[in-house]
């Protein structure tokens, strides 16, 4: 009977080049590295993303609420402000002003002096006003 066609088979020589399993082990770590760069580039993103949010978010509410401090100082200001108006009025009272004169022991006039002050002197000729400033500027710079 015969023997199996390929009972013989010449030994070949590996066709796999050292070098060449190198260079694909390489390639094969450099693709791993860009695939996982890329997975957390894609992750990376959308986490930015939602953190910029709830920034933005928690500074909006902060800023709220000072607004809403800053609006009740306001309130309380403009009440003080019209209390002390109508206080200022009341005491302002032709009532208020007289009965303060009486405990005082004052009484009106029997007779007003006016008094008048003497008129200002003329002042000198401003001739020299150019010299006063170009002296002014050298004293600041220190000239001598």
């Amino acid at each position: 009977m015969g023997a199996p066609a390929y009972a013989h088979k010449p030994q070949l020589e590996p066709s796999i080049d050292h070098r060449d399993s190198d260079t694909r082990r390489r390639r094969r770590r450099i693709g791993r590295a860009a695939g996982l760069a890329r997975m957390l580039t894609w992750c990376a993103i959308p986490l930015f993303l939602v953190l910029a949010y709830v920034g933005l978010t928690a500074s909006l509410t902060a800023q709220t609420y000072r607004l809403a401090a800053a609006q009740r100082v306001h309130v309380a200001l403009l009440d003080r402000r019209s209390a002390l108006e109508s206080r200022q009025a009341q005491l302002e009272s032709i009532e208020n002003l007289e009965a303060a004169a009486r405990k005082l022991h004052m009484s009106e006039p029997k007779k007003v002096a006016v008094i008048w002050t003497p008129a200002a002197a003329p002042s000198a000729p401003q001739r020299l006003a150019l010299f006063v400033q170009i002296l002014g500027v050298t004293r600041w710079l220190g000239v001598r």
